[in-house]
């Protein structure tokens, strides 16, 4: 079971870590002044307000995509460490996973 959670865990990581490259592609807010301007000249006919405003939207839908799997990777990773340790001592599993959900909850409503 342990295996089965971290090897989920794992593939939620990876997949958030494209999310947040993906997002990467759209961020318009690292662009510096000359080379927003440059884009802006080779963008004749555009609305520049409107080709901002779609890739904000794009960004920030790959950026809440990518968290969202990183948090739900974290629980999972949580939970299959509970698995991990509980052949060995089941208390120690408990405190263990609860204190780190109990902590990653805290953190995500932060």
């Amino acid at each position: 079971m342990a295996v089965l959670f971290f090897g989920i865990a794992t593939g939620l990581f990876i997949s958030a870590s494209e999310f947040f490259l993906h997002s990467k592609n759209f961020d318009v807010f690292d662009l510096s002044k000359e080379y927003r301007n440059w884009l802006e000249s080779g963008l004749k006919g555009t609305n520049w307000e409107e080709v901002w405003k779609e890739s904000t939207k794009m960004m920030r839908a790959y950026d809440s995509n990518g968290r969202w799997c990183y948090n739900l990777a974290i629980f999972i990773m949580f939970i299959g460490l509970f698995f991990a340790i509980a052949p060995y001592n089941i208390v120690i599993a408990f405190m263990v996973s609860i204190f780190g959900i109990v902590l990653e909850l805290w953190q995500f409503v932060k």
